[in-house]
């Protein structure tokens, strides 16, 4: 399977709305799964197991998640945080009868996406506080990434670099 990339920050500066009218993200979400923006990690860290370590940047999943997104049954759920706190949900589907589920569930909480190029999938819901960016790849596979726009916004001043979200590895 192709590596996933989606450019979070595209969102988070508002880059997307040269292509289309913005249009407001419905029921913005506050948090990911109960862990709000900006969490400290110590404040869930005891049932968060790691996955992945990027130095300030860091993926866990959580003991007891349910593997959902709405209807849709979810292969992973992980939590991205940025010098220890949550800066992103990230949620791994795949198949037709998924991706199609999705984005219908999205759109149905959320409101309509902006889908600024036609011929690829990605779909972008923005809001004041937090931003969503739903990606497929011919193959079915999806990774929808919910992600602050604070925490965002910071580690790109910090980092100079446009925050990338999940890349499909081996070992997470």
């Amino acid at each position: 399977m192709n590596s996933v990339r989606v450019l979070l920050a595209a969102m988070a500066i508002g880059a997307v709305g040269y292509a289309t009218p913005a249009l407001a993200m419905n029921a913005e979400p506050a948090d990911f799964r109960g862990v709000p923006w900006e969490a400290s990690f110590d404040t869930v860290s005891d049932r968060m197991v790691l996955v992945r370590d990027e130095g300030d940047v860091k993926y866990y999943r959580r003991e007891g998640d349910t593997l959902k997104i709405g209807h849709v049954d979810a292969l992973k759920v992980a939590y991205r945080f940025y010098k220890g706190q949550l800066s992103s949900g990230v949620v791994q589907t795949y198949g037709g009868a998924n991706q199609r589920a999705l984005l219908q569930a999205l759109s149905d909480t959320h409101g309509a996406p902006n889908r600024p190029r036609k011929r690829i999938p990605q779909y972008f819901w923005d809001g004041e506080t937090a931003f969503m960016v739903l990606t497929c790849e011919v193959t079915s596979y999806c990774v929808v990434e919910i992600s602050s726009k604070a925490v965002i916004q910071r580690e790109q001043a910090d980092t100079g670099l446009v925050p990338s979200a999940v890349q499909k590895r081996d070992d997470d």
